[in-house]
């Protein structure tokens, strides 16, 4: 795994600690080698796990408090609630924090409260209390939000500056996954993509390349 990372990070990819049972310590260790995100913080991943009758610090941990990491959140208030989405951004700012649906094919479709479907690759799954659970209600199954839906609610519910909530799902993805010197900004020399919202950040208007799609 370790190895795999240099290899990753010597092609320009930016390797991720993925739903891992990892402790604080293997994580310092991956760092080194180029490992420097965290997949779905809090989601699927070790957090200050018991070794015997002591506590070992884990993924979640090392995300928050290892500079070099950045870390990506489910905003929908499902995934995360308030306060560990205000803990997140309190450690990382909005540099470190960017914003992700982990969006199931559903989430842009006209999808119903207690409706069961089943995806694409065959399981089945029912959508509940505004996210995607496993058709047993064993665990969640993904989200069933939009990326505009995670900037209202950085903003709306959980705090933040509207700047920041912006920031985190446009500029920071985008100079973490190193397209940082042509998107995210309205700047000369930057791709023309601009989304247009209102106050309560529906999305009214889509530009590409400076051409309205919507």
């Amino acid at each position: 795994c370790l190895e795999l990372g240099d290899k990753l990070k010597a092609r320009g990819i930016v390797p991720s600690v993925a739903h891992s049972a990892a402790s604080f310590s293997e994580v310092e260790e991956a760092v080194k080698h180029g490992f420097c995100d965290v997949t779905h913080i809090y989601n699927a991943c070790t957090s200050c796990f018991k070794t015997g009758v002591f506590r070992t610090a884990g993924v979640v941990e090392a995300g928050l408090v290892i500079d070099e990491i950045s870390t990506q959140t489910i905003a929908d208030l499902r995934h995360l609630p308030k306060g560990v989405l205000q803990l997140i951004y309190k450690c990382k700012g909005d540099s470190k924090m960017y914003l992700i649906t982990d969006g199931l094919e559903f989430s842009a479709s006209d999808i119903k409260e207690n409706t069961v479907y089943t995806q694409e690759n065959g399981m089945s799954v029912i959508y509940e209390d505004k996210v995607m659970k496993l058709s047993d209600r064993s665990a969640l199954a993904g989200s069933a939000a939009v990326l505009s839906d995670c900037v209202r609610n950085m903003y709306k519910e959980v705090g933040v500056p509207l700047y920041s909530a912006v920031k985190m799902a446009s500029l920071t993805p985008a100079e973490i996954l190193g397209f940082g010197k042509s998107k995210g900004k309205i700047e000369k020399g930057y791709d023309e993509d601009l989304l247009i919202f209102d106050d309560n950040i529906n999305i009214k208007s889509v530009f590409t390349k400076g051409v309205k799609r919507v």
